[in-house]
């Protein structure tokens, strides 16, 4: 479980660094969404181990 939340932990610090930068970027908004979804993933594993 360890692992899974530091995967989440780094999705949620990806996605806050590629937020500030998606409005002018495409990569940017995309990477942001890719660690929503792997965030949300995270959470949902997490939340079946559980």
């Amino acid at each position: 479980m360890a692992a899974i939340g530091a995967a989440q932990q780094a999705a949620i610090s990806c996605q806050a660094d590629c937020e500030r930068h998606a409005a002018v970027y495409a990569h940017c908004r995309l990477c942001a969404e890719t660690c929503r979804r792997a965030e949300a993933s995270c959470d949902a594993a997490l939340e079946a181990l559980r």
